[in-house]
Order: C-alpha cells, then structure tokens, then sequence
C-alpha cells in the first residue's frame, strides 16, 4: 500500500516539476502597452544573475539589464523613435520552472512585448515583459510585406493568428447587442419523459422512507415505556 501511495506522488508530482504554466500570450497581448519585432544593438548589463544550490535548498536572483532595440515593425500600438533602450530580465541558466530567459545577443532578432513605467509629460521608460517576448525561429521567417497588427505568432506552426478577447465590456449578467449593454435573458427548459433527471424522485423517497422510519421509532420507543 506504501508503495502504490510512493508512485502515485511521484506520478502527479512529476509533470509539475520541470515546467512553468503555460502562458496566456492573448492575456499578455491585452497586458502589453507595445508589441513590436526588433533587433538587438547593444546591451549594458547592471546587474549579474545569482544562481545557488546546495543539498536542501535553491536560490536564485534575475540579473539586470538595458538593451538598445532598433524596432522594424510595430505590431500592437507604435510611437515614433525607432530606437530605444528597455530595461528586461535575464538568467545565466535559463530553467523551466521560470519564464526569465538568457541574455539575448547582439544582432537578436524578437518579437518584443513591452510595458510602460516612470510616465511624465514628455516621455517614460520601457520595461520587456520577458515571459511574453520571444524569439522568432529561423524557420518563421518574419515578412515585412504581410500585415501582422493584432496577431500572434504561433510558433510551432508558424502562423500569425489574429488576436482574439472574450472580455465582456458591459460586466456580469449583460452582453453587448448592437454596442448597447442587455441583461441576458434566460429560458427555462422543462425536460419531460426519459431525459428527467431522476434525482428528484430519488430525493423524494429517501425523505418518505425516512419520515417512515421516525414515526416508527418514536412509536416503538412509547411502547416501550
């Protein structure tokens, strides 16, 4: 029995243990304020990735650092500089319980997903999402001459797939009929003959029989005195 409970741990642990969720590339396409396939110029590392293991325990602190991105096709919003500098995250050791990848290098070519932060009047930063940007095999060649706004590439196929949201705009309980928010309606159903459900009947009986079976306690018990 100790044994059969060993390789049932070992069975669900297994799966889990060397891979991150998958990512929602739609939840970070919503997420992302840019999207856009750059290439890699320069690199200024800040700070080295720390990376420890002993016998009971590993640690593990992402390195800092700020890539300059010649941007060559926008793909979700654009603005007008062609180059900039973005602040992103790296791992010397690149694992799968973490979507932090390696350094890119220099003459890298990526889809970049990046977010906006430090906002004033004139300008902000830019911050890579690391999980969402990836790289784009050498096999999926990017074309400058297709239209790829609002898409996502999938890159075990190859294919740039249209972005598409579920998000309700009108909230719980509406829907959006010709860009005005309606309750939804619902319709009752009465289902008749053999596709009624029988646990209603069932539930009836259990309650007569045990009705039945308290007042014949109760009798028995007078009895008895």
């Amino acid at each position: 029995m100790l044994l059969i409970l060993i390789v049932l741990s070992v069975t669900l642990v297994i799966p889990f243990a060397d891979a991150v969720p998958k990512l929602d590339r739609e939840r970070a396409y919503e997420k992302a304020d840019f999207i856009f396939y750059g290439e890699v110029l320069s690199l200024d590392v800040l700070s080295e990735s720390i990376q420890t293991q002993d016998k009971n325990s590993y640690r593990e602190t992402n390195g800092k650092v700020i890539y300059s991105i010649k941007i060559h096709d926008f793909i979700k919003n654009s603005f007008d500089d062609q180059i900039i500098s973005a602040h992103g995250e790296y791992l010397e050791k690149p694992h799968g319980m973490s979507y932090t990848p390696s350094l890119y290098k220099i003459g890298d070519n990526l889809v970049f997903y990046v977010h906006t932060f430090n906002e004033n009047e004139s300008s902000y930063d830019y911050l890579i999402d690391s999980a969402a940007s990836h790289k784009v095999p050498s096999e999926c060649k990017y074309d400058f001459s297709l239209d790829y706004t609002d898409k996502i590439l999938d890159i075990h196929s190859c294919t740039w797939e249209k972005i598409t949201t579920d998000e309700n705009v009108c909230g719980p309980g509406t829907q959006l009929v010709d860009n005005i928010c309606e309750p939804i309606r619902t319709t009752l159903v009465k289902v008749h003959g053999d596709e009624a459900s029988p646990l209603p009947f069932i539930g009836l009986m259990i309650l007569i029989f045990g009705i039945v079976g308290l007042v014949a306690f109760l009798i028995h018990r007078r009895e008895d005195n």
